[in-house]
């Protein structure tokens, strides 16, 4: 029997970029902000908080998270402690993919073997919806707008973040 093939994203579903990226905010901004402010994708409250100080979120955003993940990867906490022995325990009856947009793949790579993740490869996409170009029969992501694709529906578990519900 073929196993089936489950896709897991890095940041936000493995990774939790947000909480140093949310602590970089508040020492240079002086601010008090909370991952529940990210409200949807485009930063929602956070993003207007950010923008009355004259930030561009998501530059500011692009910019530090691949600083950080290039030089401060074994700081990056997990999003869910056990995650490692869940996939752990999945690989059992799948094969499982680590998928991620980060050009930076070999600070990827090290952050899972770091943590001590267990996967089958890991897939790096740039530039269009994941769905769309890799081979899973399952994809967990944090990124509400892949659920929109009625094409797609059926291949995707959308994890819970405060910018998805």
């Amino acid at each position: 029997m073929r196993k089936i093939k489950i896709g897991v994203d890095v940041e936000g579903v493995l990774a939790d970029i947000h909480t140093p990226f949310l602590e970089k905010i508040s020492k240079t901004y002086k601010m008090d902000v909370n991952l529940e402010e990210i409200t949807n994708w485009n930063w929602g409250i956070l993003g207007k908080k950010l923008k009355k100080k004259g930030v561009e979120v998501d530059n500011f955003y692009m910019e530090w998270s691949s600083k950080y993940w290039e030089n401060c990867w074994k700081e990056i906490p997990l999003v869910e402690k056990d995650s490692p022995s869940t996939l752990k325990e999945l690989k059992r009856i799948a094969k499982i993919y680590i998928v991620t947009h980060r050009r930076n793949v070999e600070s990827v790579r090290n952050w899972l073997n770091y943590q001590g993740f267990e996967h089958d490869g890991l897939i790096y996409v740039e530039g269009v919806p994941k769905l769309e170009v890799i081979d899973v029969d399952l994809l967990v992501d944090d990124n509400p707008a892949l659920s929109t694709s009625a094409n797609h529906r059926r291949r995707l578990l959308l994890y819970d973040r405060p910018w998805n519900r």
